[in-house]
């Protein structure tokens, strides 16, 4: 019983206006970047305050914290262009 995210939809409105409402197509990220932000966010990495750091999400991974600030990077990148393109 695997979960997979294929599309990521925000609904800035909770009374059905639609004008503000962006859906992301996930397909654009490899499967390496999408693994690296579902762990990112499950570890609390984007909540206010962190709840975890980028040096213990690489040590997760055992990769090194400039790695794992790449792959952010690459997945906050591609995502934010696909949002507001």
């Amino acid at each position: 019983d695997d979960l997979s995210l294929r599309r990521l939809t925000r609904v800035d409105s909770v009374d059905g206006d639609r004008s503000n409402r962006v859906t992301l197509d996930l397909s654009t990220l490899t499967e390496t970047e999408r693994e690296t932000a579902a762990m990112a966010v499950s570890s609390g990495y984007y909540e206010t305050p962190r709840e975890t750091s980028v040096g213990e999400l690489a040590a997760d991974l055992d990769i090194t914290k400039s790695a794992m600030s790449q792959r952010l990077s690459s997945v906050e990148s591609k995502l934010a262009l696909a949002a507001f393109r």
